[in-house]
């Protein structure tokens, strides 16, 4: 994404839905308006210019959804069982 390219799109869309940044709105309501119209414009340039994150599916969140806390207490056991054998063997 390119600054330029960002700054040209908002324009675009900030004069598309008629925003001027030199009018005061005249009401609560004008100025309501004038801020979802702007936000609009934000969240639409955003979503045309900006690159889609997609997650990795090695990231920790995704790779170990099927694990559970019963597994973790399972796991700790069998890492306590096997430490104290390997210490007597040893």
């Amino acid at each position: 994404m390119d600054g330029s390219d960002f700054q040209a799109t908002l324009k675009a869309n900030i004069d598309a839905y008629g925003l001027q940044a030199h009018q005061l709105p005249s009401s609560l309501q004008a100025l309501d308006t004038f801020v979802n119209n702007f936000i609009s414009a934000i969240q639409l340039t955003m979503a045309s210019i900006a690159p889609k994150v997609r997650p990795s599916p090695y990231t920790k969140v995704t790779s170990k959804q099927w694990w559970t806390p019963e597994l973790s207490v399972l796991w700790h056991a069998y890492d306590r069982a096997n430490l104290r054998l390997s210490t007597s063997h040893g």
